[in-house]
């Protein structure tokens, strides 16, 4: 496991050691002989062979204990397990850990949590000193993770390498250092190339260990383009990861800087954090912090909201604290200086994510049984929202009263609210805001029995909303109604012994779920009218409706992973779906339905069919109401990966007298280095429009550009550049990542 190579080698020898000239050192090797006929090199010389030290020394330690010192030069190699020092050349004193390497080439690995394999480290220098066990500076070094001439470069005036690793007798230690890529690197005065362009320049970074406190490179992306009504546009963001010394960050920040010709300025942040109180343990907190602040000078967005001051921002924060098995608090609060920011300048967010809101929510939960206490906040008057202040929830599922072993099983749910409800309207709306006090309980008595293999559940039970207090003029209002009906179910499955083929078999179920039921609604004589509306509750009237739900599943076994430690992949074993169809009907007495729904009933369908397996998949949903056969919304998509390097998505989304849209996305890289993403979606009724994206994306083994354009609605055209880093050869963000997911990895 230990070896010094190189064209001329001096070895001072303990000679109590090694009384003959290869017994402390295992084996001196002066290469191979020449051979007659061999042919001769410039002025008629032989071919210098290279010498080679090898041998192992004592328990902890690699370099054999009869050796002094040794003095090397002419392609220098010395490698111990996995640790390779290069050098033109180099001086180790092994009694002392000292050590000077000549432009030394140093080699070893990073273990990062977001990657299963050791992200390679690769350094030069003008030289090293190895100043301690465990100890070695680099002065006038550069450090990458890619020998590709594409690479992300850190040039840094002082590298400092120290051990972190645990020592071991099965690991001996080369001067303190174990071959296993356990070293942290702290980098001083860095400056970054990227393809050769400086980048950033940084005081202080440090990585390496068990983990990454630092990314080697402070730069985390790059967002640059065009925009209609943006004109030239570019934000950078630097970040970091904390705290300092610790081996496994919690926390992450990043900081945008940069501005859009025909806006202004815009600074930017983002914080996240992610600390559990032990390993493993369900107790933590984690969330986000997100700023965007702008001094907008161009007037009017590109829905004509014109903002009436500058500057404009927002803030956004989410976090969830697991105080205990039992207890969590979470809290979310958002700030926007008008109504169009978050629109204009994150429109994804905007489309994709659930409506904002501030509040603060207390939640208790011990077996069946879970409590909660919120309190909202209107934030934002130019949203109408309904706010509890405060609201107190208590739900208690299937508790048994009669004692085990009673020949009747009877189960109490009970479900209460009670609420000083807000109802704030968009401060554009001429409507009063209102506020009353609601309390809403629901007390529901359970009869499971079995006949056969049929499961039946009949309930009974009562609701009672009660409206006090009410300042929007109306009178007090007590709703009671008796809930009643019965649920049956069945469930059929039938096993063969099939394994292999094209699916990857290893055994495969069929299983039919058959529910069947009727529910009815009786006494309720209020009229919905009657009562300020906050949300669904109020809408709730006298009705009933009969159902039949049949659900379809093909499975069989899989073996998924779900980490990698100690250099082992850890698995697990679960069940496959290759099929999933699921169909509900609903018939609506008197053609009253849920929620103030009208007609004589609906059906829902969902389907999910792995055509392929891991490559091909197709997903819908449709919900069609009996009145008149309508189409009430619709999905249907297929995704495949025809290979790791090739993926498309395409499919359709309706929803009645609004939208009918297809859309795309395809994904290739045909190489190593180059790849081209494209996606869209065109929207053919009510309001047409469309929005069409290309990429074009160059890989490396550290980082990743994008370079595309956006047009939407034919008129609204941009340009942009992205950057990302990558680790281990995979980028931080995947490039493909279509509008229906899939599980794909380049």
């Amino acid at each position: 496991d230990f070896s010094i190579r190189a064209q001329t080698i001096v070895a001072w020898l303990d000679k109590a050691e090694a009384p003959d000239l290869g017994g402390g050192l295992g084996l001196i090797d002066l290469g191979p002989k020449e051979e007659a006929g061999a042919p001769a090199g410039p002025a008629g010389e032989r071919p210098r062979a290279r010498a080679t030290v090898l041998g192992g020394g004592p328990a902890g330690s690699a370099i054999p204990k009869a050796l002094l010192g040794i003095y090397a030069e002419g392609a220098v190699e010395l490698v111990s397990g996995e640790l390779t020092f290069r050098a033109d050349a180099l001086y180790i004193d092994p009694r002392t850990s000292h050590a000077l390497l000549i432009e030394p080439r140093f080699e070893s690995n990073v273990a990062l949590r977001s990657v299963s394999d050791p992200v390679p480290v690769f350094v030069r220098a003008q030289e090293a000193r190895i100043v301690a066990p465990g100890v070695a500076v680099f002065d006038t070094a550069e450090v990458t993770t890619s020998r590709a001439n594409d690479r992300v470069l850190l040039k840094v005036a002082r590298l400092t390498v120290e051990e972190f690793g645990e020592a071991k007798a099965k690991d001996p230690l080369l001067m303190g250092f174990r071959p296993l890529g356990t070293q942290r690197f702290t980098a001083q005065s860095i400056q970054g190339r990227v393809e050769g362009v400086p980048v950033l320049a940084w005081k202080e970074a440090s990585f390496g260990s068990k983990g990454m406190r630092d990314f080697p490179l402070r730069l985390r992306r790059v967002d640059a383009g065009g925009r209609t009504s943006f004109g030239r546009y570019a934000m950078v963001g630097f970040g970091g990861q904390g705290p300092k010394g610790v081996d496994d960050p919690w926390y992450d920040w990043v900081v945008d800087v940069g501005g859009y010709t025909k806006r202004g300025p815009a600074l930017g942040s983002e914080l996240t954090w992610d600390r559990k109180a032990a390993p493993g343990s369900p107790r933590g907190v984690k969330g986000r912090l997100q700023t965007f602040g702008l001094l907008d000078f161009g007037g009017k967005d590109r829905n004509d909201f014109v903002p009436a001051h500058v500057p404009r921002g927002e803030v956004l924060f989410e976090n969830r604290w697991d105080a205990s098995p039992t207890l969590r608090v979470d809290a979310e609060a958002n700030a926007f200086s008008d109504r169009g920011i978050h629109r204009e300048f994150f429109e994804s967010d905007d489309r994709n994510h659930k409506d904002r809101e501030t509040y603060g929510r207390v939640r208790w939960r011990e077996g069946g049984t879970a409590a909660t206490a919120t309190f909202g906040v209107h934030a934002r008057d130019f949203v109408t929202e309904t706010l509890g202040q405060p609201e107190l929830a208590l739900w208690s599922e299937s508790r048994p009263i009669l004692p085990a072993g009673s020949p009747v099983a009877l189960d109490l749910s009970s479900a209460a609210t009670a609420s000083r409800l807000v109802r704030k309207f968009d401060a554009a709306v001429p409507d009063e805001d209102y506020e009353a006090t609601r309390i809403d309980v629901t007390e529901r008595l359970y009869s499971p029995f079995g006949i056969g293999d049929v499961r039946f559940s009949p309930f009974v039970g009562g609701r009672i909303t009660s409206y006090t207090d009410r300042t929007d003029g109306g009178d007090d209002v007590t709703r009671s109604a008796l809930e009643t009906g019965i649920r049956g179910n069945l469930q059929l499955s039938r096993d063969w012994d099939l394994f292999g083929g094209r699916w990857r078999l290893d055994g495969l179920r069929h299983v039919i779920d058959i529910d069947a039921g009727v529910t009815a609604s009786l006494g309720n004589d209020v009229d919905p009218a009657d009562l300020p509306q906050f949300d669904r509750v109020d809408v709730e009237e006298e009705r009933g409706e009969v159902f039949l739900e049949v659900r379809n599943r093909l499975e069989t076994r899989r073996t998924v992973v779900v980490g990698h430690e100690g250099g082992k992949t850890q698995v697990r074993r679960t069940n496959g779906t290759l099929l999933d169809f699921r169909a509900r009907v609903a018939l609506w007495f008197d053609d009253v339905g849920p929620y103030g729904r009208r007609g004589p009933g609906q059906i829902e369908t969902w389907l999910q069919a792995e055509l392929i397996p891991g490559r091909a998949w197709l997903k819908g949903s449709s919900l069609t109401g009996f009145q008149k056969a309508t189409f009430q919304r619709s999905s249907l998509g297929l995704e495949w990966a025809l290979r790791d390097d090739l993926a498309t998505a395409f499919g359709f989304r309706h929803v009645h007298d609004l939208v009918l849209a297809p859309w795309y996305d395809v994904y290739w890289r045909w190489n190593e280095k180059w790849g081209v993403h494209v996606s869209g979606i065109h929207n053919f009724q009510d309001e047409p429009a469309s929005t069409i994206k290309a990429s074009l994306l160059r890989f490396s083994p550290d980082h990743l550009f994008e370079v595309g354009f956006s047009v939407r609605n034919a008129d609204d055209l941009s340009f942009f550049i992205n950057f990302q880093p990558a680790v281990g050869g995979t980028p931080v963000d995947s490039p493909f990542d279509p509008r229906e997911p899939i599980e794909f990895t380049p």
